[in-house]
């Protein structure tokens, strides 16, 4: 399995965060642990069965986490672009993804 992680700009200004690879509802919800534990938000939470949906908040900042049976899982930050909060999510993104790769034996082939 190819796992890597890629971000985009949609056409309505979000950037995207897309885990490929790791498509799987089982991997939202350890997302959602290792955002619990490693990220330590001020808020979190998320919903859904087949399609789910989740956020959390930290440093002011709101980060949407998705989960879609067709896509996989992605995140989703709308808030302000600012140098300084690209910086801030970056980093809470490679350490999900960083963590997800340790959860699958660090092998990235």
């Amino acid at each position: 399995m190819q796992y890597k992680l890629t971000e985009s700009i949609s056409n309505d200004n979000k950037i995207i965060y897309d885990f490929v690879g790791f498509e799987d509802w089982k991997d939202f919800v350890k997302i959602m642990d290792i955002i619990k534990v490693k990220i330590n938000p001020d808020k979190i939470d998320y919903k859904g069965i087949t399609d789910m949906n989740g956020y959390f908040e930290k440093d002011g900042l709101y980060v949407e986490i998705q989960y879609d049976e067709m896509i996989g899982n992605y995140v989703e930050f709308k808030g302000d672009k600012s140098e300084e909060n690209i910086i801030k999510i970056r980093r809470w993104i490679n350490v999900i993804f960083d963590s997800l790769i340790k959860s699958v034996g660090g092998i990235n082939a």
